[in-house]
């Protein structure tokens, strides 16, 4: 065998080596890409979660305030006066349906 000249095994190899790392630099660019991509995406999904917890107590609040409005009103009867039906005196009687 002549040593001077390449064995194309080898030349092949090296082909398939260099193919090989190019398509490895180019999966590791994109897998940085994603882990940049999913980090923002954690980031948003924190600032939603946050300002979800800061809706659900205003709301918690206003319901709260609200329930602290209905204190029953001295001589009102509620769903039992005449003006809804009842039988104007607050008194039990039978109810028809």
């Amino acid at each position: 065998m002549d040593d001077n000249k390449p064995d194309p095994v080898l030349a092949r190899l090296d082909r398939l080596s260099e193919l090989l790392i190019r398509r490895l630099d180019r999966l590791e660019q994109r897998v940085r890409g994603l882990e940049q991509d999913n980090g923002e995406i954690i980031n948003l999904l924190i600032a939603v979660k946050a300002g979800l917890e800061e809706a659900s107590g205003d709301l918690l609040a206003q319901l709260e305030e609200f329930q602290g409005d209905e204190a029953p009103i001295p001589g009102d009867e509620g769903p039992d006066d005449q003006s809804h039906g009842g039988n104007g005196g607050g008194q039990p009687g039978p109810m028809l349906h």
